[in-house]
């Protein structure tokens, strides 16, 4: 069995998956960040994501002469990094991708947004949004000690 519970390889991709709040699919509560989720229940079947490129890339790692070719989250995991697979392979010179703020609304990565910077207010500003109401905070609100 690839998943015994042999402190070799880590079980949770086999047995277990983490479903968050926005859709967000992963394979156990380790992977805390978004742009580690293995795929999107907004988007994809539980069977789909079950059976993608990440799921199937995180197994492999565990496979005796498989090496990656894209960075997961389970690069970074102690689990992962505490395996025989890890030490017999050694470093692995994967990255993950930067991190996109979408700034004024404007959402570059997925498109949604507007594409043309003149649509959107000067960088030099910076909006918050709540119950419909815009407001500019730019300039940092201080408040006195109580």
């Amino acid at each position: 069995k690839p998943y015994q519970e042999d402190g070799q390889v880590c079980w949770r991709l086999w047995r277990t998956a983490v479903v968050n709040w926005d859709g967000g699919f992963a394979p156990c509560c380790y992977l805390t960040d978004k742009t580690q989720d293995f795929g999107d229940l907004n988007v994809s079947s539980v069977k789909e994501i079950w059976n993608n490129d990440k799921y199937t890339t995180a197994r492999a790692l565990y496979k005796k002469d498989f090496v990656p070719t894209e960075w997961i989250g389970c690069l970074d995991c102690s689990v992962y990094q505490g395996s025989r697979a890890a030490r017999r392979r050694g470093p692995v010179d994967l990255h993950p991708e930067p991190v996109v703020l979408q700034v004024n609304g404007a959402k570059p990565v997925n498109k949604n947004g507007p594409n043309d910077a003149s649509k959107l207010p000067g960088s030099e500003r910076v909006y918050a949004s709540q119950n419909g109401q815009v407001e500019n905070i730019t300039k940092a609100k201080t408040e006195e000690p109580v």
